[in-house]
C-alpha cells in the first residue's frame, strides 16, 4: 500500500489492518514512552476512500490531481485526501525532527468512511481498536475561511450533526398508463417529496452553534455581524434566523434539523403505471436534541401521520409508509475550552490575526462511534 511504503521509508513502522478483501486500514504510532498510555494519546485520523463521480460531468479527470488557476482539482481533494496528506507531512515531520514527546501520537488512515460498510470505523472499533486507542482526535471537519487571501477564521469541529438515511414508499394500484388512477404511486408520492423538499425545520441553537455565531460576529461586516447577535433573541430572533438562513446554505444547516430528498425509483416502463414508488433522502439532526420531531413534513394532514423523528419517515395516506436506512449511534461532541481545543488556539503562529471558532458539522465523519 502507497502509505505504508511512504512511512516505512521514514523509518516509522506501519502496520496494514485488513478489514475486507481489497480494503484496509493503515495505522502507525510515534511512541513517547515503553508503556503506551491510551488516555494521552492524539490520533491523527483521515479517510482514504471517495464517493463516486459522475466523470462526464468534470471539465478535467477527477483522478488525475490536475493543478490549475492555483488549485488542485480531483475527486477527493477536500474529502478527505488533502488531510490525509496533511497528517501524513505533519506525522513525518514530526519523526523527523524527534523531539520529546509527552503523549503517543497515532496516525490512521480508514478505508471506508463515505459508504460506511464492511471496512467503516464502526468495524475497524470492534476489531482493532486496542491499534489506535487515544484520548484526544483530530478527524476531518472543520474549516478555515479566507478573505481576500487572509485568513479570516479557523473552524474548529466540536460537534456534528446527526445522519439518518430515509426511504418513502408509496404504493397504490399497478396498471396500463393509458387508463389513469387516482392512486397512482409516482404521482402521490412526488407530492409528498415536494413537500419535503420545501420543509424548514424550526431553529434549534445548540451550545456548539450560539457559541460559532457569538464569536462569528466579532469578525464579520456590521450589517451581518447585526443580524448573528440578534439571532436569540424575542423580539428581532425569527427575522434575524431568515437573514442568515438565506444568506449561507451552511448557516442555514447549521441552526436546524435539515432533510433533502436524493433518489427516486419507480417503474419498469413508460407506458405501466407502477405499483409501488420509492425515493430516498439525506436528513441531518442537530446534535442536541429536544423531544419535538419534525411533524408532517410529507403533508399527509389528519388522514395520515408523517412523523420524522430522527429515525423514519412514515406516511399511511395511499398506502405509503417509510423506512430508517441508516443512523448514526449519536452525535459527536468534543468539550469546548477542553484541553483539545485550548490547545489548537494556542498552536496558531505569531503575527497571524484570526480566532479559533467552533462549529458544528453539517454532515457525519464516524466520530461518535469512537466515542
Amino acid at each position: 500500500m502507497y502509505i505504508a511504503a511512504v512511512l516505512e521509508k521514514e523509518g516509522i513502522k506501519a502496520e496494514i489492518l485488513d478489514l475486507t478483501p481489497g480494503r484496509s486500514a493503515v495505522v502507525a504510532r510515534l511512541r513517547s514512552t515503553a508503556t503506551p498510555d491510551p488516555s494521552k494519546a492524539l490520533l491523527l485520523v483521515a479517510h482514504m476512500d471517495v464517493v463516486g463521480v459522475e466523470k462526464s460531468k468534470w471539465t478535467v479527470d477527477p483522478f488525475a490531481a490536475v493543478e490549475k488557476d492555483g488549485y488542485l482539482y480531483g475527486r477527493g481533494a477536500i474529502d478527505d485526501k488533502g488531510m490525509l496528506a496533511a497528517n501524513l507531512a505533519a506525522f513525518i515531520a514530526l519523526k523527523r525532527a524527534n523531539p520529546r514527546l509527552n503523549r503517543d501520537v497515532i496516525f490512521l488512515a480508514t478505508a471506508d468512511e463515505e459508504q460506511f460498510g464492511d471496512a467503516s470505523v464502526k468495524i475497524l472499533i470492534a476489531k482493532y481498536w486496542d491499534k489506535f486507542a487515544a484520548g484526544f482526535a483530530l478527524n476531518e471537519g472543520g474549516e478555515v475561511l479566507l478573505k481576500n487571501g487572509k485568513v479570516q477564521y479557523v473552524a474548529v469541529q466540536a460537534s456534528e450533526k446527526v445522519p439518518v438515511n430515509v426511504t418513502v414508499i408509496a404504493r397504490g394500484t399497478s396498471g396500463h398508463a393509458s387508463m389513469p388512477t387516482k392512486d397512482n404511486a409516482v404521482v402521490h408520492l412526488a407530492a409528498a417529496v415536494a413537500k419535503i423538499g420545501n420543509y424548514s425545520a424550526p431553529v434549534r441553537f445548540t451550545t456548539i452553534v450560539r457559541r460559532y455565531f457569538e464569536q462569528l460576529a466579532a469578525i464579520e461586516d456590521d450589517e451581518m455581524a447585526k443580524w448573528m447577535r440578534s439571532l436569540d433573541t424575542p423580539d428581532r430572533g425569527e427575522h434575524a434566523q431568515r437573514v442568515i438562513s438565506d444568506a449561507n446554505p451552511l448557516w442555514n444547516s447549521m441552526l436546524r434539523d435539515s432533510i433533502a430528498p436524493t433518489m427516486l425509483t419507480a417503474g419498469v416502463r413508460a407506458n405501466v403505471i407502477p405499483g409501488e414508488a420509492r425515493a430516498a433522502g439525506g436528513a441531518d439532526e442537530t446534535g442536541e436534541r429536544s423531544a419535538d420531531p419534525f411533524r408532517d413534513p410529507a403533508g399527509c394532514g389528519t388522514g395520515g401521520a408523517a412523523v420524522f423523528a430522527g429515525k423514519r419517515i412514515v406516511c399511511h395516506n395511499y398506502k405509503g409508509r417509510g423506512e430508517r436506512v441508516f443512523q448514526c449511534a449519536g452525535a459527536a461532541v468534543s468539550v469546548h475550552g477542553g484541553h483539545g481545543f485550548r490547545a489548537i488556539e494556542a498552536a496558531r503562529r505569531p503575527g497571524l490575526r484570526f480566532s479559533a471558532v467552533p462549529t458544528e458539522r453539517r454532515g457525519f465523519a464516524a466520530d461518535a462511534w469512537r466515542r
